[in-house]
């Protein structure tokens, strides 16, 4: 499984999903959305998301070497905060953690719709 995030960039060797049907929050303030998702980690304790990197996809490389999408990066873990070189200004937090939201849960819970060409 790989995440492609816009400040830490891909990461796919040791990431892998822990936890499925977690809830958390994922409004802009606490309590007023939730989501259920899963939850992402590198099983190594290295870099999974940073600061920045909200909205990445997560997907899977199948074997004809296409991706299978399989949600997007919500919201890093501070419980599992790591060192990182984040490519954003500031004082980048990374975590080895992170809450995602599922391509279902996009779809059925908010009603996107995915155009895949």
């Amino acid at each position: 499984m790989c995440v492609s995030g816009a400040a830490t960039g891909e990461h796919c060797a040791n990431v892998e999903i822990g936890n499925t049907g977690v809830e958390f929050d994922c409004g802009a303030i606490a309590d007023t959305r939730r989501c259920t998702g899963f939850v992402v980690k590198n099983t190594n304790g290295g870099v999974a998301s940073g600061t920045g990197d909200s909205g990445a996809p997560i997907y899977i490389v199948k074997a004809d070497n296409s991706l299978g999408a399989r949600g997007i990066v919500t919201e890093g873990n501070s419980n599992f905060i790591v060192t990182c070189n984040a490519n954003v200004w500031g004082n980048p937090v990374c975590t080895s953690r992170f809450w995602a939201v599922s391509t279902e849960t996009l779809k059925n819970q908010w009603g996107v719709v995915m155009d895949v060409e």
